[in-house]
């Protein structure tokens, strides 16, 4: 396969995150607010904002697909708090998230992602 071009010239040189199925999640490399999925077979792409981060980088990314909605999910997931963006509805759900002192996370992490936990095809 020969070297994709991602098509949107604001998102010069973009990190890609994750990839699920045919989509890619990528962000611009100089904030954590706008982000893109892209199909590089197709060369079709949704870019999206995330309404949450305010200054903030997120710790872990994921994208998955969830075969009870028909639906791809991305997830950006902060120290205190994570958000679902449902692809088809270009919905964005903000969720805390309660953790033990002992399981608290390192804001020195490195930044991870994830292809998703299912089960049963289910996020």
């Amino acid at each position: 396969m020969g070297k994709q071009v991602f098509p949107l010239k604001r998102f010069r040189n973009p990190s890609a995150l994750c990839l699920c199925h045919w989509f890619v999640l990528m962000k611009t490399p100089i904030d954590d607010i706008e982000y893109a999925l892209w199909n590089p077979c197709t060369n079709e792409y949704r870019t999206f904002i995330c309404p949450y981060s305010n200054g903030m980088t997120p710790h872990g990314y994921g994208l998955c697909y969830d075969s009870r909605d028909s639906e791809h999910k991305v997830i950006l997931i902060f120290t205190s708090f994570y958000v679902l963006y449902y692809v088809k509805r270009n919905y964005w759900m903000k969720k805390t998230i309660v953790v033990s002192r002992e399981i608290a996370l390192d804001e020195r992490s490195q930044q991870e992602c994830s292809p998703g936990i299912t089960v049963n095809g289910v996020v």
